[in-house]
Order: structure tokens, then sequence, then C-alpha cells
């Protein structure tokens, strides 16, 4: 059974290598993840908001200030994935002039640039649009905004942070939950199955199931020199 599966994992490599017979290159399953078909870019001085859709079906959302942007995903299906690029596909940009984008107006109003590289449909796309929120924008490059704005609602947020995975509760500990409020850790429940928090800013009282720990709180605020469960 040893010897079997050692040739199974041998072989891996090789057949993911194999062009002939429909078998995609692991370069090609890579390029999926990292092409970008769509990307809009939109920014002042303080914030920046990017909407990016990828060749595998990922929408990407980051939005906020430079130096902290919060990040929303979602995945679509094959099918609508391919609604979507054959609509973005079908419109004509060539009605887009240059004078037609106003110049920037001040730090406060939001630059943007569309991006757009969609090789496998029947008529391929690939342009490089700049344009800001004051400007009246022609038909077709309202529609791409839109049909990328029409992404990003799909998606969802995500919390990137979290509590270390070699992270043990110890009495004193004080947490950061997922809506930003603060807990000290006073101990477990007798049964040994809950812990017991107090609100550090609110004096709230909370018992929660030691199973649920990583799912409700995302950082360390502080340690404390006490005793672990």
């Amino acid at each position: 059974m040893l010897a079997v599966i050692w040739l199974l994992l041998a072989a891996g490599p090789a057949l993911a290598s194999v062009q002939p017979g429909g078998v995609v290159r692991d370069s090609q399953v890579r390029s999926k993840v990292s092409h970008e078909l769509a990307d809009l870019r939109c920014e002042t001085e303080l914030t920046r908001r990017q909407v990016t859709l990828f060749a595998n079906g990922t929408v990407r959302v980051k939005e906020g200030l430079h130096e902290e942007m919060d990040l929303r995903l979602a995945e679509l299906d094959p099918v609508t994935l391919r609604g979507y690029t054959e609509r973005l596909a079908e419109l004509d940009f060539s009605e887009v002039e240059a004078s037609q984008i106003l110049p920037t107006q001040g730090a406060w109003v939001e630059e943007c640039e569309l991006d757009l590289d969609i090789p496998d449909v029947a008529k391929p796309l690939k342009e490089s649009l700049g344009f800001t929120k004051f400007d009246s924008l022609p038909l077709s490059l309202k529609r791409a905004v839109d049909l990328l704005e029409d992404l990003a609602a799909m998606t969802n947020s995500i919390n990137i942070e979290q509590l270390p995975v070699d992270y043990e509760p110890r009495t004193g500990d004080v947490l950061r939950r997922k809506d930003g409020q603060e807990f000290r850790i006073i101990g477990l429940t007798s049964d040994g199955k809950a812990i017991e928090f107090q609100g550090v800013v609110n004096p709230l009282t909370l018992y929660l199931d030691v199973k649920h720990l990583r799912q409700q709180f995302i950082g360390i605020v502080s340690r404390h020199p006490g005793f672990e469960f």
C-alpha cells in the first residue's frame, strides 16, 4: 500500500505538466489565479479602493486608508464568470477620448484607473482607462464601472487578523473581539467548558465556549504572566 501511495505521489508532478489530452499545465493553473481580467482602482491622497476580477473567478475588494485596508472576497462559478467577462468584452471603448477625461480637481477627488485584459473570448479586450469621479463618463466606461461594482457587491468581509496558532488562553490576558471590543480573561468556568471574560471598557461579563474562542476573538492586546488553562 505504501509503495502504491509513493508511486502516485511521484507521478503527480509529471501528470500535472502533460499538455496532450487536455491536462492543464501547472503554470496555466497558476496564471488563472494571478491573471487580472479587470481591475478598478480609485484613490485620493488618503484613501484607496480596488476591485479586481481574477481569471479563476475570485473577486477581491480592498478599501480604506492607504496604510490600513479592509479585504472582501467572493468566488464566481464558471457560468457567472463567463457572463461577466463576455459583457465586459462586448463594450466598445473607441468612443472614450482623452479630451473627455477631466484633470484632477484637488487632493480629495478620487482618481480612478480601469485595466481590462480579457483574452479568452470571441473578441479579446485589452484596455487601460483613467478618469476621476467627477467626470461625465462615456456609456461604455460607465457600464464597465457598473459591472465591477456589481461584482464588488457580491463580496463578504473576512478577518485577516487572527489569534496565533500556538496561543493558549491565560488568566489576565486581554483579547480583541471581532467587533473591536477588548475583554480580559477571568478564568475557566467550574465545569471547564467555557471561558469567563470581563469587558475592559464596558464592564460586561461574557461566557464563551472554549471551542469558539478563535471564532470570536482575533487578536491579543496584552498577555499576563498568569496560569494557562
